[in-house]
């Protein structure tokens, strides 16, 4: 997370995992760690879902972002007025998010092309499902 902000310029990243036995192993790994267990917020399947509109690809918004203040962490606030939604599935299920915000509003917007996100959230996808299944 530390490399994506330094890399990219990026001020917030954090992860929302979903409430469920898919996101139970990734919710114990991120315990272990003092700077995931900062940056996680959990949230229910249906209220991801809902901010996805459905959509499995990546979501650039900017703006009015009050109904994504559910994705933040309870122990951090950020001033966001862009973000980049990067959700990820374990098991071909939706088990969470990967999320990059932003204080200006130009940062990241609908408008954007999403195909390096998208790739960031199959390899993502891929490489928690290796972890959870214990393989390498």
């Amino acid at each position: 997370i530390t490399c994506m902000e330094s890399t990219f310029g990026i001020p917030f990243v954090w992860f929302s995992l979903v409430r469920g036995p898919e996101a139970d192993a990734l919710r114990s790994a991120a315990a272990d760690s003092r700077m995931l267990g900062e940056r996680l917020n959990l949230i229910d399947g249906e209220s991801l879902a809902f901010l996805l509109d459905g959509r499995t690809d990546p979501l650039l918004v900017n703006g009015d972002l009050r109904s994504f203040y559910r994705l933040l962490p309870p122990t951090k606030k950020y001033l966001l007025r862009s973000l980049a939604v990067v959700p990820f599935t374990l098991g071909n299920r939706l088990a969470g998010s990967l999320n990059h915000g932003d204080p200006s509003p130009d940062r990241y917007h609908p408008d954007l092309a999403t195909d390096l996100l998208l790739q960031l959230g199959v390899g993502l996808s891929r490489r928690l499902g290796e972890l959870v299944s214990g393989g390498r």
